[in-house]
């Protein structure tokens, strides 16, 4: 409880007084696809150790967040992801719901994470760096969708219409930074609406 509230408090910290700057993106999803596939084919272990790997990248998502609110419900799961990996590596998960349950909420987490990147590298877009404002705006569609798909639900048309338009938007900021689309602020706006709306 210690560790995680100076955690908290060091997150706020940085989140809150150092002067934010345009981040590089990465270019992977956290690969929860790869532990879910694991498990079911029933090699549960191997599924733990891959999940370890996604904690370690969790916490690398968290290092980037520069929201203090984001940057909380990051920290908020943190324990949830380790608490999965001994879970499935003592045989304690016992269907793929269980598993998907909680990656929708990962998702959900690293998708808000994302989008908020995205609209900070956009608000100080003379800065330059928009292929990597590209690359976190895609990121947030992928883990978006992601989302979805763990809940076995098809988006409706809205959510499907601002899906495809922020990724055509990541897609031209990331092959032409110096040409960004006139609808960038719109597609964000648009995507934000589906991300943070998410019960």
């Amino acid at each position: 409880m210690r560790h995680s509230l100076l955690g908290r408090a060091a997150l706020v910290a940085l989140t809150t007084f150092v002067l934010p700057t345009p981040s590089l993106a990465q270019n992977d999803l956290v690969a929860l696809d790869r532990v879910h596939e694991l498990y079911v084919s029933g090699r549960s272990r191997e599924a733990a150790m891959a999940l370890a790997g996604v904690s370690a990248a969790f916490r690398q998502e968290i290092g980037r967040c520069k929201d203090p609110e984001i940057g909380a419900k990051l920290l908020d799961l943190e324990p949830r992801t380790d608490a999965l990996v001994s879970r499935l590596g003592n045989g304690r998960v016992s269907n793929a719901q269980e598993l998907t349950q909680e990656f929708v909420l990962f998702d959900r987490a690293l998708a808000e994470n994302h989008l908020q990147l995205a609209e900070l590298g956009w608000s100080q877009r003379r800065n330059g760096r928009l292929d990597a404002v590209g690359r976190d705006l895609d990121l947030a569609v992928r883990y978006a969708e992601r989302s979805v798909r763990w809940t076995q639900r098809t988006p409706d048309a809205g959510t499907r219409a601002a899906l495809d338009a922020a990724r055509g938007t990541a897609a031209q900021l990331i092959a032409t930074p110096a040409q960004p689309p006139v609808d960038a602020e719109r597609s964000l706006a648009a995507l934000a609406t589906v991300v943070k709306g998410n019960p």
